[in-house]
């Protein structure tokens, strides 16, 4: 049976049907996008699941990742971008070599606006990132964001000391699950976390 257009859009469906519609679809990207099209409902509940987390992954070149996440920032900076109070956890992967633009100083990211609009980031994840090579936008999403949720999976730990001394009041947990350390700080400064959260770098002899 063929419903004409004006019977399509009077059909109203209920605010709990659009969210278990859209639940079901939440690993099929392009049908959500799709759906964010249809209605302001729709619009809002995929647009949930299209950008809660933000994954930034290099299979094959780092540069295009370097890339990816200059545009995102950039767009996140823009006055009419609509999505970025629905974000609230942002992964980096596999970044080993240095971005092609990064002459040592790094381009301006204006992280203090990006702050702002991104207020419900709470979650960082970085996995197999030479902390070495990270630009200087990088390290102050980590140090100038409110986060209560920091991982650092499988990095290399250069310069941490300087990482963990600058970290926010606000961190709550901090995951570094297979970082490796050249030297382990023998006095790690972290002052808003508790002492049992140090554990991690103590000996077993001595837990």
């Amino acid at each position: 049976m063929l419903i004409s257009s004006d019977i399509a859009q009077s059909i109203v469906f209920s605010p709990e049907i659009i969210c278990e519609i859209i639940s079901h679809l939440r690993d099929d990207k392009k049908t959500l996008l799709a759906l964010g099209l249809v209605s302001k409902q729709t619009l809002y509940e995929s647009r949930h699941h299209l950008f809660s987390i933000v994954h930034f992954s290099a299979p094959r070149d780092d540069s295009y990742v370097w890339e990816d996440l200059d545009r995102f920032l950039r767009l996140v900076d823009v006055s009419w971008t609509s999505f970025t109070h629905t974000t609230q956890c942002i992964s980096l992967q596999n970044l080993n070599d240095r971005p092609a633009h990064d002459d040592g100083t790094g381009r301006y990211i204006p992280v203090a606006r990006i702050r702002i609009n991104l207020h419900n980031v709470k979650s960082l994840r970085l996995s197999n990132v030479k902390w070495s090579y990270t630009t200087s936008y990088i390290l102050a999403l980590v140090l100038q964001f409110p986060i209560e949720h920091l991982s650092l999976f499988w990095c290399d730990a250069s310069n941490i000391s300087n990482l963990l001394s600058g970290l926010a009041p606000s961190l709550k947990t901090l995951d570094m699950t297979g970082m490796s350390f050249a030297t382990i700080p023998e006095d790690p400064s972290i002052p808003h976390l508790r002492s049992r959260s140090l554990f991690l770098f103590k000996s077993p002899d001595t837990v």
